[in-house]
């Protein structure tokens, strides 16, 4: 039994040590580089950068520090990997939308479909479990990497989750990520699949899953660091940031097709284009104006902040005290 438990021990702990820190993945200076980046990117429209500026802050950088301690890490991928081999794809060029979703990904997974590519929305056809897929006949197993090589363009949950080893194995791959006010995005999320219980959702953080509950005071901020994050890892050239609720869905579009001639090579008429994929996909404007409000990181909404807080910290000591084992509150393992 002693033997047992040594042997799982120390396999632990040789996969903690073979798992690459996330600081090593982008460091704090280019992770503010990026931060700056998406928070001072000012467009047209409404007048509104990606991220709101008061996210480029010692907090956020804090905040990433820990998110990078309490992370197991991100796992070794490629040529030695059975679950993330490289790729093998020989077709047209593979896109990530790294976005988290209600962030408009529906929106551009149609639009997508529009220009000839297969594409996956929240896993595709299919349903993922793990590495496994799953469809009507039962489940077979299958190497992660050829899982979503079954298609051109992918994105929504679990591809956040899953960027590192995406990435890592489609080194070719063009990225897009679409934000929106971290503020509004979590009362979206929440809102939207309340009914799936989505308050306790863990939401995509560098390298895997958050620790706390979307409900928990620090969502907002692990949303623009999850996004810096990303933007730090993908070559400036191959990366498309776009906000659907700062910018109009026609400037968008426009934006999109001159980076899909410099990365790919495609050729697209702009109004005939972007009149069929609103035929096809929908016209967000109306949608923004009726349901999206503008949240910014006022004196009151950081008073709610630090009250929510206060009671999340409350509840955390009190449930220790009572002897229930509360994972990382505060970033630490209480009892």
């Amino acid at each position: 039994m002693y033997m047992s438990l040594a042997i799982i021990y120390f396999m632990a702990i040789s996969m903690k040590d073979s798992a690459i820190n996330v600081l090593d993945t982008c460091d704090i200076n280019k992770f503010k580089q990026s931060l700056a980046r998406l928070t001072q990117t000012r467009f047209s429209g409404p007048g509104a950068t990606l991220l709101p500026e008061s996210f480029f802050s010692s907090k956020t950088i804090e905040r990433y520090k820990n998110i990078s301690e309490l992370s197991s890490g991100c796992q070794t991928v490629g040529h030695a990997s059975e679950t993330w081999p490289m790729t093998k794809r020989y077709k047209k060029p593979f896109v990530i939308n790294a976005g988290e979703g209600t962030t408009a990904t529906r929106f551009m997974a149609c639009a997508f479909r529009q220009l000839g590519y297969l594409s996956s929305h929240a896993g595709g056809k299919h349903a993922f479990r793990g590495c496994k897929r799953v469809n009507e006949t039962g489940e077979y197993n299958i190497s992660c990497t050829e899982a979503w090589d079954l298609y051109d363009y992918v994105s929504d949950s679990p591809v956040p989750y899953q960027f590192w080893s995406l990435l890592e194995t489609h080194p070719d791959a063009v990225v897009l990520l679409s934000v929106r006010n971290p503020y509004q995005w979590r009362y979206k999320r929440i809102k939207t699949h309340q009914q799936k219980g989505a308050a306790n959702w863990r939401q995509a953080i560098p390298c895997g899953a958050s620790p706390y509950p979307m409900k928990g005071p620090w969502a907002p901020t692990d949303f623009a660091i999850y996004n810096a994050w990303v933007a730090c890892l993908v070559n400036p050239k191959r990366l498309f940031v776009y906000n659907l609720f700062n910018e109009s869905t026609q400037v968008v579009l426009t934006r999109l097709y001159k980076f899909l001639r410099k990365t790919q090579g495609i050729l697209l008429k702009a109004e005939k284009t972007t009149t069929m994929i609103q035929t096809a996909c929908g016209e967000l404007s109306s949608e923004r104006k009726a349901n999206s409000f503008n949240f910014e990181e006022t004196p009151a909404i950081r008073l709610l902040e630090s009250l929510t807080f206060i009671l999340f910290g409350f509840w955390c000591g009190r449930s220790a005290f009572i002897g229930k084992k509360i994972t990382y509150c505060f970033g630490r393992t209480r009892r």
